[in-house]
């Protein structure tokens, strides 16, 4: 019999305070926690439904608020939080997920926990070695240029081309690997990245200032460590990047059956303001809610 796992959720959030609410709803067991960070770029109303929906909830915790400009560091940055967050309150889990408010669980409790029972030790991360061919030139030129992010738009300067004291090179000659921005990872991995990140402070420093450092930043810390043997190359996550307009494109009822058919976990990204039937069929047909 497989035994009930704990739970812990990063969620980073921005809009759709219901979404988040019943995302959270749909996966809150006995033993899940969710630390939720809201972008401090949203409007404080907001941010006060978010709380108001869920501030009842007593495994529920809000991070600090900080602003995550498109293609910065703050996605990282809200990673990193949670994962301090978690270590500071003592909570006791054996995996994390790290989600968006737009995610929602197309497995049932029951089964996403007999599934990572079954693969207890694995982490669920998408990772290749860069330079790569599912990145445009290979990937690199994310880490080779010095970008400063704002919130619409972002400056590029070669690093080559940076005064000394920037680093030009990620510290140490680690070899930079690529993958999705979200992942589900093992107690174990999650404390590596932990003490890693403290170890390395210059490691820190130098992705603040890389292009979408969350595709790259986490799973370069895991392949070179001791634990990449412990790697599944799946995010266990149903996403539809064929509409190049929306990237990924939003849940649609005509999505379902290639839902239901699906073997991920987790699915994004929702949106009940255009489309909330697909969650009500997944509730009834999958979930049984």
């Amino acid at each position: 019999m497989a035994k009930n796992l704990k739970l812990a959720y990063i969620v980073s959030a921005y809009k759709l305070p219901e979404n988040l609410a019943r995302m959270v709803d749909r996966l809150n067991t006995a033993g899940s926690n969710f630390f939720i960070h809201v972008d401090k770029n949203a409007p404080m109303a907001i941010y006060n439904e978010m709380h108001d929906r869920l501030g009842s909830y007593g495994n529920v915790h809000f991070i600090k608020r900080h602003k995550s400009p498109y293609r910065g560091f703050g996605h990282v940055k809200t990673t990193i939080n949670g994962l301090r967050c978690l270590a500071d309150s003592g909570i006791n889990y054996d995996y994390l997920f790290l989600l968006t408010g737009q995610d929602y669980p197309i497995k049932t409790n029951d089964y996403i926990n007999n599934f990572l029972d079954k693969n207890f030790g694995k982490s669920f991360i998408e990772h290749f070695s860069m330079p790569t061919n599912n990145w445009q030139n290979g990937g690199m030129d994310r880490i080779d240029n010095y970008y400063i992010h704002r919130k619409n738009d972002y400056k590029k300067i070669p690093r080559k081309m940076m005064p000394w004291f920037v680093k030009k090179e990620i510290p140490r000659s680690i070899r930079p690997w690529g993958g999705s921005g979200y992942f589900t990872v093992h107690r174990k991995h999650a404390d590596y990245i932990l003490k890693f990140i403290k170890d390395n402070p210059g490691y820190v420093r130098f992705f603040k200032h890389t292009d979408i450092p969350d595709e790259i930043f986490f799973q370069t810390i895991l392949a070179n460590s001791k634990y990449k043997k412990d790697l599944i190359n799946d995010d266990i996550r149903y996403i539809d990047w064929s509409n190049p307009a929306e990237c990924p494109a939003v849940l649609r009822r005509a999505d379902f059956n290639a839902i239901k058919k699906s073997k991920d976990l987790i699915a994004r990204k929702a949106d009940s303001n255009m489309d909330s039937e697909v969650l009500d069929m997944i509730d009834s047909e999958i979930l049984n809610v």
